[in-house]
């Protein structure tokens, strides 16, 4: 009778599911309800993948995909192109959660309310199709799986267990339930090439450039600035992080053009904003995209000066995808400089796109210099580019050969456009963003990119080491032979791929990671040098200076050479001049950057290993302290007047480079601490207009500075007091407060010497602390009087007001 009962009541149980579902699981003791979505997660045979092709799978794995020994695979389709096939073994259907569709699959998970209560699991079990597959993650947790004939599904099977009071919790198995915090741009979804979840080729989800991973490390820095050197970005792109510095190679001048959008399409790529809930999010959006531009009819020397000009203006990195049709020496030379002298002798990071012929060789000038990084493109799956590969653009392929360092998404990639209907997406709902940007033009700006979160995080880094991060750590993605390669000691390497996909994430961890000294790039009395990551135990460190074959002037370390940290001192200011042969050049090859290379090197000792690190530093740039002149010099300045300063020496300092810096110190009258802030602008000219707030009074600090010159001091700073222009003294006689009205002729403090008394109709008005104002009367005298009588005891404001502008502020104390 009893196991007939329990067949009864299952029978029950089975009605009721059917008859209504259960759109909800047990979490802590309380209902989760679901609303039910429109797809299915599908469960078949691996042999029978292709009985099921005509029902586009959304995504697909294998059942066990450490091993693949069950040869079972599951996948996700929308409803309306289901198949009812007897080769698909189970199927459920999908839940929507705030907007995002989550599958229920084959799997639940029990935890047991002790260990003792395995044997009720399997009793339990033994009465359903269900099987208990593994033990879950943590203590007590069992995974398991229904049969293919189960007459329920996982969240019914979860439920009907959590139900029976034997087990502390059941919870059905979702999938799509991770959701990375990263960006919330607008189209980020379309943006497969920085997170790939099956957009355009659901079987290859995942290949990517691990951008939010990157993300969570670094979004790059203000002074780590990227060159676009292409066709002119639009600098007022809303969704793009522009530089406010840019360069004309054909009009030599600081304002690019644009030529057409495709200057605009890699300075998404790189330094679109990201997180604004507008567009493409950018891979490095925090590094601003300098726009140095050209056009299809300069000359190899203007192509040069662009070079030039990067380098001379602090570019980190400089992103080229383009080509040149005649070899050009000049426009090599330029590119030299740009690799050995820029970054303070570091090297600029040279990115160059491979070329879209699809042949065996790479584009010029990409091919010329083994520093250059050259980027070839992929697509979602993957693979090289190939023509006529069935993506649709069958008319290029990415080139290769023995040249190729990297590659990174070269295929439908969504980025900015000009905006308005002047760029690719004229005749598109987003004219503001192209979703189709690719060719070897697209990969390059992601390398770009990349190299900028790297130097963010490690700044140090010379422009070798940089392209060594990159290829050593590239994604093997495809299905290609990768091999040790002579001349390739980045690791294994292939002649179509390179080093393989970029892989954002892993190259700025492998950046973080590295042994790099942390100082300035120049000393100016002394300065301190650390090693990033601290004296593993086991571990000992030599630091040595090594000044350079003409040095003015020369340094050394002062105080212990065998820890972590490491003092450097300017020691003698005459010129000391070596010879080069005895100097340990740490390779450095001629021609020497002037000034450049002083050298702190760091011997790491660690068992039967050393790591010998390098740390150039150099002559400060001297340059002029700055000159104000002012258009009233009075310290008294009254508040709602404007002043206009100018720096009048520093002329051969950019005007972008001379800083000013306001700092306002807010006082209250009744007491208290200042209130401090600053602003800032740029240029050889200010105008400000303090305004001070009522009841207050203001010292405001004026500086000049000349970021150019890099040792203090380059700043100069004036000072003056802020205040109305009527000043006011007060005597308490008994029930009288007596009141005299002066106006300020001198900046005396804290009483004028000089008061010259002034007639006119003004209101006074006593304030109080807590009450607010209790006296108000119209005068024109410069002597009045107010009753307090019957006023409570303490401090008190009185204002002097010339309509309703305060003109004049006073403590008083009533007692």
């Amino acid at each position: 009778m009893k196991k007939l009962y329990f067949v009864i009541s299952i029978f029950c149980l089975c009605l009721v599911s059917v008859s209504y579902g259960q759109n909800y699981y047990w979490y802590k003791n309380r209902k989760v309800f679901l609303q039910p979505g429109n797809k299915y997660y599908v469960v078949f045979d691996a042999e029978d993948s292709s009985a099921i092709s005509s029902s586009p799978l959304i995504t697909k794995g294998w059942i066990d995909s450490s091993s693949k020994q069950s040869n079972r695979m599951w996948g996700t389709v929308s409803s309306t192109d289901l198949i009812q096939s007897s080769k698909i073994r189970y199927q459920t259907s999908s839940y929507e959660v705030n907007g995002t569709d989550v599958f229920l699959t084959q799997r639940f998970y029990v935890k047991l309310k002790n260990a003792d209560d395995f044997t009720i699991l399997q009793n339990t079990v033994s009465n359903y199709n269900v099987t208990i597959e593994k033990e879950g993650a943590t203590a007590l947790w069992q995974v398991l799986r229904c049969g293919d004939g189960s007459l329920y599904n996982a969240l019914e099977l979860a439920n009907i267990f959590y139900e029976t009071g034997f087990f502390a919790s059941c919870e059905p198995e979702f999938l799509n339930i991770v959701k990375i915090t990263c960006v919330n741009d607008s189209l980020f979804g379309e943006q497969w090439n920085l997170r790939n979840t099956g957009q355009h080729d659901s079987l290859y989800a995942g290949i990517d450039i691990n951008y939010c991973e990157a993300q969570s490390i670094t979004k790059g820095k203000s002074n780590v600035i990227i060159g676009v050197y292409d066709s002119g970005v639009q600098l007022s792109h809303p969704d793009i992080n522009v530089h406010p510095l840019s360069y004309d190679v054909d009009s030599h001048t600081s304002q690019s053009v644009i030529n057409d959008p495709h200057g605009t399409a890699c300075a998404g790529i790189i330094s679109g904003k990201a997180n604004n809930n507008l567009g493409v999010a950018g891979i490095a959006p925090l590094c601003p995209a300098m726009s140095i531009c050209f056009s299809s009819f300069s000359a190899a020397d203007e192509i040069a000066q662009g070079f030039n000009f990067a380098r001379n203006n602090n570019v980190s990195v400089i992103s080229c995808s383009w080509r040149l049709i005649l070899q050009s020496e000049i426009v090599e030379n330029a590119i030299d400089s740009a690799l050995t002298f820029g970054r303070n002798g570091k090297g600029c990071v040279v990115v160059f796109s491979a070329g879209n012929d699809g042949y065996q060789w790479l584009d010029y000038p990409a091919n010329y210099n083994p520093d250059i990084i050259v980027v070839g493109a992929v697509t979602p799956r993957g693979t090289r580019k190939m023509k006529n590969d069935g993506y649709g653009e069958d008319a290029w392929g990415s080139s290769y050969g023995n040249r190729l360092d990297v590659m990174a998404p070269g295929l439908f990639i969504p980025t900015t456009d000009i905006t308005g209907t002047a760029g690719y997406s004229f005749n598109s709902d987003t004219t503001d963003y192209f979703m189709r940007f690719g060719g070897t033009s697209g990969a390059c700006p992601h390398v770009s990119a990349v190299a900028g979160l790297i130097l963010s995080v490690n700044p140090s880094l010379t422009q070798k080491e940089v392209a060594d991060i990159i290829e050593s750590t590239a994604q093997k993605v495809g299905s290609y032979d990768y091999e040790i390669s002579p001349g390739r000691p980045n690791g294994t390497w292939n002649e179509q791929m390179g080093y393989g996909l970029v892989d954002a994430y892993a190259a700025v961890m492998e950046a973080v990671n590295r042994y790099p000294i942390q100082g300035p790039d120049y000393v100016c009395d002394t300065a301190k040098y650390y090693l990033l990551h601290p004296l593993q135990q086991g571990e000992t460190v030599s630091w040595s200076v090594h000044n350079g074959v003409v040095v003015s002037p020369s340094y050394s370390i002062i105080g212990a050479t065998n820890q972590d940290t490491v003092t450097v001192v300017k020691t003698t200011m005459g010129t000391v001049i070596r010879n080069e042969n005895t100097i340990d050049l740490e390779n450095i090859l001629p021609p020497f950057p002037s000034d450049t290379i002083q050298k702190l090197k760091a011997i790491i000792n660690g068992g039967n290993n050393s790591d010998t690190i390098i740390k150039i530093f150099r002559k400060p740039i001297n340059g002029d302290v700055p000159t104000i002149t002012a258009s009233n010099n009075a310290v008294l300045w009254t508040s709602g007047t404007s002043r206009t300063f100018s720096i009048t020496n520093c002329t051969s300092v950019p005007d972008s480079l001379l800083q000013w810096e306001i700092k306002t110190e807010i006082y209250n009258y009744l007491g208290g601490t200042p209130t401090i802030s600053y602003s800032y602008a740029t240029g050889r000219t200010l105008t400000y207009t303090p305004v001070i707030p009522p009841l207050k009074k203001c010292r405001i600090y004026i500086t000049a500075i000349n970021s150019k010159k890099e040792c203090p001091p380059n700043s100069t700073t004036l000072s003056y007091m802020v205040n109305r222009k009527k000043s006011l003294s007060t005597m308490v006689d008994d029930d009288i407060l007596n009141i005299n009205i002066s106006e300020d002729i001198t900046d005396a403090t804290p009483r004028l010497q000089s008061p010259k008394h002034v007639s006119g109709e003004f209101t006074l008005e006593l304030w109080h602390a807590v009450y607010g104002r209790l006296r108000v009367k119209k005068v024109s005298n410069t002597h009045e009087q107010i009753d307090i009588r019957d006023l409570p005891k303490g401090v008190y404001v009185l204002i002097l007001k010339d309509d309703t502008n305060i003109i004049a502020e006073e403590k008083t104390l009533i007692f």
